[in-house]
């Protein structure tokens, strides 16, 4: 019984070493290590090991970290710049046609606030408001060098800071010169925010 009782205070004291070395070589298998030592006291869940996902969510999905470190889905919209014309003449038709509203977004892929609106855009939740409500046009700027004359011929004073967000009746009026070029931080704004802006139309 002496000899037990040794072998078992040998086995807790070298525990934390042997749970250790199985992280730095099998990280899945430090997770289930570590829940089993639950069974010796009070609960204790397993802790996330660096580089892994304990609950399965992807790092693109909305909420998460995306693939450049930003906390924020990203997407890459913005298509040839010779496009734009015809993309907001097509929006403004269905808009006609539907009753619905054009978001003319003016902005780039290169650009990170760019890229996060679009992120949020293309999640579900925003897709579900958005869909019933607006036809989005994505407008590119190159490096704010391109189709500013569109920008201007709305009202704009260019497009200062990207992405502006451009809003437009079926008809084709702005809604929204004041608000429009304030979007250059959207990549800082929360999605619960930038979801209400456009809920509210």
């Amino acid at each position: 019984m002496k000899c037990a009782g040794l072998a078992v205070a040998i086995a807790l004291i070298l525990s934390p070493f042997v749970l250790s070395a199985v992280e730095a070589h099998a990280p899945n298998a430090a997770l289930e290590a570590r829940a089993s030592t639950s069974a010796r006291g009070a609960e204790v869940y397993p802790e996330p090991v660096e580089g892994l996902s304990t609950n399965g969510v992807g790092a693109e999905s909305e909420g998460e970290t995306s693939a450049s470190g930003a906390a924020h889905p990203e997407a890459k919209p913005f298509p040839s710049p010779s496009r734009a014309r015809a993309d907001i003449a097509a929006a403004l038709t269905r808009a006609r046609a539907n009753g619905h509203r054009v978001l003319v977004i003016f902005g780039g892929n290169w650009c990170h606030d760019s890229r996060a609106l679009a992120g949020w855009f293309a999640t579900p939740r925003f897709r579900a408001m958005l869909d019933p409500h607006y036809e989005i046009v994505w407008v590119n700027v190159g490096k704010k060098t391109k189709n500013l004359d569109i920008a201007r011929s709305y009202g704009l004073d260019g497009v200062p800071g990207t992405p502006t967000v451009l809003m437009l009746d079926a008809a084709g009026k702005p809604l929204n010169l004041a608000d429009a070029p304030t979007w250059r931080n959207a990549a800082s704004r929360s999605a619960d925010a930038i979801y209400d802006h456009f809920a509210r139309g």
